[in-house]
């Protein structure tokens, strides 16, 4: 029992493993996909033989890379049963730095193009027997026999066989012209060496043939594929890229050798947002044919940084309080915060309160303006974290009017730029007080008062002031009308006795 229950698992076991041999092979068996090999003749120069050697085509939305079989045939596999050769308009070959060329396909077959010789004219001669080669004549008659047979009968003539004509195979020449040679090169290039936000962008685009045939321009295109620049922005640059060049062009097409040129500006607005668009890319395409039909495309990329312009100014006035005639120090200082390089372009001060007369203020400007173009760090342009400091001294006059101008305010405006479409001006203000100045003394020792001696009030004080000997004079000039008085009220003896 024992023995046939191993039995029994040992057949289960060979059973399974059999099974599991068989069925991937089934299911790769099934597994099977049809597919159809094309082979694309084009017709191409022997420079481009020699210089275009990857092929590829689409077919279906997919994109499908051939082998090359001979100098101008690539063989192709694509993935369905019956291809409609119809939906092939164009291959693509490539040179060896990967630079795209259309053409339309010459041929596409199911099979391998084999090219034929051209046979030579001479005519083909076959001979039999009786018939001579073509360096004799064929033979005609045959010359009746001397030997007779024993019953001495004639031999009749023999008859005379017939020949056949020459056979000359007739093969049709096709001369097959070579192809003219197909080229387009495109450029763009922004002229600018800073981008800012609120500036322009000034681009140039050139179109050249250079190839030997004429050219028809079918397309031209600038795609942005980055930056924050508005749709209708873009549309309209696209409208005057395209109506620039294709005045150039003209309707009789881009002729070989030919060159094109022409510079279109994009204006970048002030409220373009940096952070989230530091840069401004896109893409110049030209589409082209030729009077065969061949198509060629080129393209041409350009990405531009930009960047934010600005500036700090600060203003310092020393001292805080002045009388006229004396000096007032203003100090400024200037600091490039920005990635650019700032050129100076203008400087100005005004009062807003004061008692400055306007030339006054016009000659302060023009002093003001006169030292920043001396400046070397301003004119070479205020790069980037730069920072420079510049005093003007300012002389208020002794006739200035203080009650008028108590309080002097003036503000001053910087202006720089990066070019001239992109311009930034940052203020900064400050306030002096002017008071009325105290006269000194002639003597150079302290005025100290002299000592006064307190009154009572009784004795009551009199509102007059004076020196020592003053108050003499008059003690002693009423001591005498006192006296006076005195001898004359004084008491007569009385009569009555």
């Amino acid at each position: 029992m024992r023995s046939a229950t191993k039995r029994f698992t040992a057949f289960i076991t060979l059973f399974v493993l059999l099974i599991g041999m068989w069925a991937p092979n089934v299911l790769y068996a099934s597994d099977t996909t049809e597919t159809s090999t094309l082979y694309v003749q084009v017709d191409l120069t022997a420079e481009e033989q020699a210089t275009l050697d990857e092929a590829s085509l689409v077919y279906a939305d997919i994109t499908y890379y051939g082998v090359r079989e001979t100098a101008d045939v690539w063989r192709f596999i694509v993935d369905v049963q019956a291809v409609e050769t119809s939906l092939i308009d164009q291959v693509t070959l490539y040179n060896e730095e990967g630079v795209p060329y259309s053409f339309t396909p010459a041929a596409i077959t199911a099979e391998l193009p084999i090219e034929e010789l051209p046979i030579e004219d001479p005519a083909l001669e076959v001979t039999e027997s009786g018939v001579t080669d073509e360096s004799s004549e064929p033979v005609s008659e045959v010359a009746e026999s001397d030997v007779t047979d024993e019953s001495s009968e004639p031999v009749s003539e023999v008859a005379e066989p017939a020949t056949e004509a020459p056979m000359t195979e007739e093969v049709a020449v096709t001369t097959v012209e070579p192809a003219v040679a197909i080229g387009l090169e495109v450029g763009k290039e922004a002229n600018i060496d800073q981008a800012v936000v609120g500036g322009s962008i000034p681009y140039t685009f050139v179109i050249e043939n250079t190839g030997d045939a004429t050219l028809t321009i079918t397309s031209i295109e600038d795609e942005f594929f980055s930056g924050g620049i508005q749709d209708d922005a873009v549309t309209a640059f696209n409208e005057e890229v395209r109506s620039k060049l294709t005045a150039l062009i003209g309707d009789d097409g881009l002729a070989s050798g030919e060159r094109v040129e022409t510079t279109v500006i994009l204006d970048v607005p002030s409220d373009y947002d940096q952070v989230m668009h530091p840069e401004v890319g896109n893409i110049f395409r030209v589409a082209a044919t030729d009077e065969s039909g061949r198509v060629v495309n080129a393209e041409s990329q350009q990405i531009v940084l930009l960047n934010r312009l600005d500036f700090t100014v600060t203003k310092v006035a020393n001292p805080q309080t002045v009388h006229p005639g004396e000096t007032i120090l203003y100090t400024y200082t200037l600091t490039n915060t920005s990635n650019v390089t700032l050129y100076f372009v203008d400087v100005v001060e005004e009062w807003t309160s004061g008692a400055l007369t306007v030339k006054e203020q016009r000659e302060t400007t023009e002093v003001l303006r006169d030292g920043m173009r001396a400046l070397a760090e301003v004119e070479n342009g205020l790069i980037p974290g730069e920072e420079v400091v510049l005093e003007l001294e300012k002389v208020l006059l002794p006739s200035y009017d203080v009650r008028a101008g108590g309080i002097l305010t003036n503000r001053v405006t910087f202006t720089f730029e990066v070019n001239e479409a992109a311009r930034v001006s940052r203020s900064a203000e400050t306030t002096v007080h002017v008071k009325q100045a105290i006269p000194e003394r002639e003597d150079e020792e302290a005025y100290v008062p002299e000592p006064t001696t307190p009154v009572s009030p009784e004795q009551g004080t009199l509102p007059m002031t004076g020196t020592t000997e003053t108050w003499a004079t008059v003690i002693g000039l009423v001591l005498i009308v006192l006296g006076l008085l005195f001898f004359t009220h004084r008491r007569r003896p009385s009569s009555k006795t």
